[in-house]
């Protein structure tokens, strides 16, 4: 293993390249983003790694609040795990949950995600 001083910093991103962590490695492989051990950039979902730019890009910059769900999304997640196992049409709370779904969170995705189509 390598020793602490040769360890070196990368990003750790979730889908679409959102930061969300660092990580201590020996080796930075093909595609891992390595970034300066005092990388005091947010881990909270708030900066995008642009693969085109090579450089990170915050997110929320002219995109507004999100309104708050109607149910939290584990509420709606197992509201419908239910429906499926019994067999049962989805109850209102999932409808208001899939409302605001697109009016709130699906447009801001389309909009962080037309620039990393281009």
């Amino acid at each position: 293993m390598a020793k602490k001083k040769d360890m070196r910093t990368i990003a750790v991103f979730q889908e679409g390249n959102v930061l969300v962590g660092f990580e201590k490695v020996s080796e930075v492989k093909e595609g891992e983003v390595e970034v300066p051990d005092n990388c005091d950039l947010d881990t909270n979902s708030k900066y995008a790694w642009s693969v085109e730019d090579q450089t990170f890009v915050p997110l929320g910059t002219c995109l507004g609040k999100v309104d708050r769900p109607p149910v939290p999304q584990e509420v709606a997640i197992f509201l419908l795990m239910e429906c499926v196992c019994n067999g049962t049409p989805p109850p209102q709370e999932i409808k208001d949950y899939v409302k605001w779904y697109k009016s709130n969170i699906k447009s801001r995705d389309d909009l962080v995600n037309s620039w990393r189509k281009k």
